[in-house]
């Protein structure tokens, strides 16, 4: 995977690289034109909800295959994409500030920093980033870092009017279109975003105690997992251990597969999960494309409240604007409205998702849902416990890539045994019938192909068969379809000198 920035001298990235693939690419322009025909249907909430839609109503169900029939250009594919990157606005769990690479001066602030720093979000705009906490030195250290995000969280404190508050604050590097005040020159620069959260415990002591809570835990289910012969055994270790750690009601493994379409392999659910999802296989267009990139990138995916219509980022005008800020890397960005109707209509109210990224490759999801027991129920897990999540589907990658070696190893070896087995089989036999030894009784072509269960060697004038084949007529049909007149003549004269 390409590297994002860890510090403001880095080239700014705007965006991610993308699969090139013809099927990916297809992919992605299916995604838009989804995604497009969704915000069909809110223009046309919007406008019935004005008195002034259309009697012809559209239904984002009904319509789908129409919708599909839609093309999209490059642009397109383009501002669907930018629309996730850059969407604006963020989570309301956190309060987000983007901050001057060189001046470390707030360029955008979210418009609930009140509930977090104390201060409206007009207030912090133009400050200084040190001066928005206690610790200002201890930020000052955490910005002259090679790598900011080695530090996170960072542990830091407000205080306003006397009143002392302990956040997480979450640090990266990100692309921004930052506008000199002095010359009007509008240029990319990477700046920092600060990501404040709650710490999930009123008491400083009780968060750091809960931090190591969580890595016990994680450490046994680590212990776990190293213990596990198969792959199968794993994922169901996974779920569970993933599941003590965050409070997620589902816990999923969410297999992708060749054709980009997804199944859950495995499942663990809490009693009053009464519907199981295990089983099912789901569209390509479940997960884009585009946020299968991003979970490259940031493995680790959380949404308190889908019912969160989400804070926007307010900045000033002559500096900077909200989607010239690049979220790629952000911890709050919000999601996108038809992700969040798609989950409500599932009856789920908080989501956390983790990527499993093996052999660097995207294999799959663990796929967190929370309902709550009754009612509109969100769930908050702190940085922390987020933290040993990902920790753990580290330790859980690593044994499945082992697992997934061994497994090649073991067929390698096989296979190889096989062949010498045939080979074997077929130096035993008389010169002129050598091929028998390819279709006889038990080693043969059979145990080289998986699921095959029938074998024919094909001759000028001869054919050996084994196990279900068709009739005799039916395979010389098929051998001339399959094999050009000269390539059998080239056949029958290997078949010649190996029979002498």
């Amino acid at each position: 995977f390409r590297t994002m920035p860890g510090m403001a001298t880095d080239i700014p990235v705007w965006t991610l690289p993308l699969d090139q693939s013809a099927a990916a690419f297809d992919q992605r322009k299916r995604d838009a034109i989804l995604h497009k025909g969704f915000d069909r249907r809110k223009e046309y909430e919007r406008d019935l909800a004005a008195g002034t839609a259309d009697k012809q109503c559209y239904d984002y169900v009904r319509d789908s295959i129409e919708t599909f029939k839609q093309t999209c250009d490059e642009k397109g594919i383009q501002d669907y994409t930018e629309s996730i990157y850059n969407c604006g606005k963020v989570q309301q769990f956190g309060c987000f500030i983007a901050v001057h690479p060189d001046t470390r001066c707030v360029l955008a602030c979210s418009s609930n920093a009140e509930k977090f720093l104390g201060k409206s979000w007009k207030d912090v705009m133009g400050c200084s980033i040190q001066s928005l906490f206690v610790e200002s030195g201890k930020v000052e250290q955490v910005l002259k870092l090679k790598d900011v995000s080695v530090a996170n969280p960072v542990l830091l404190s407000t205080d306003h009017a006397g009143v002392k508050r302990v956040v997480n604050v979450v640090v990266s590097v990100a692309a921004m279109k930052i506008t000199d005040p002095n010359t009007k020159e509008e240029t990319d620069r990477n700046g920092y975003l600060f990501e404040i959260e709650d710490t999930g415990s009123s008491d400083p002591d009780h968060s750091t105690e809960g931090m190591w809570q969580a890595h016990q835990l994680m450490r046994g289910a680590v212990a776990r997992a190293q213990r596990c012969e198969s792959i199968e055994q794993v994922f169901s270790v996974a779920v569970e251990e993933i599941h003590k750690l965050s409070s997620m009601d589902r816990v999923m493994v969410y297999k992708f597969h060749p054709d980009m379409h997804g199944e859950v392999v495995e499942e663990y659910r809490t009693e009053w999960v009464k519907e199981s999802l295990l089983g099912l296989h789901y569209p390509a267009t479940d997960i884009p494309q585009v946020n299968r990139e991003l979970f490259k990138t940031n493995r680790v995916r959380h949404v308190m409240n889908i019912e969160d219509p989400g804070a926007a980022i307010m900045c000033d005008p002559t500096r900077t604007s909200p989607k010239a800020i690049s979220l790629m890397k952000s911890v709050l960005r919000q999601p996108h409205a038809c992700h969040c109707e798609y989950l409500k209509n599932m009856g789920v109210t908080a989501t956390l998702n983790l990527a499993i990224v093996v052999e660097d490759k995207l294999w799959g999801l663990f796929a967190c849902h929370h309902h709550g027991r009754g009612g509109h129920d969100p769930l908050f897990v702190p940085f922390q416990t987020r933290n040993a999540c990902e920790f753990l589907v580290q330790a859980i990658c690593a044994r499945i890539r082992a697992l997934l070696q061994l497994q090649r190893s073991v067929a390698a070896e096989r296979t190889m045994d096989v062949h010498i087995s045939i080979c074997e089989k077929m130096m035993n036999c008389p010169p002129d019938s050598r091929f028998r030894g390819l279709v006889g009784a038990g080693s043969n072509m059979m145990s080289v192909v998986p699921y095959a269960e029938g074998a024919a060697v094909v001759l000028p004038l001869q054919m050996h068969t084994h196990g279900k084949v068709p009739s005799e007529e039916m395979i010389r049909r098929i051998v001339s379809r399959l094999v050009p007149t000269y390539q059998m003549r080239c056949v029958a004269a290997c078949c010649s000198v190996l029979q002498r």
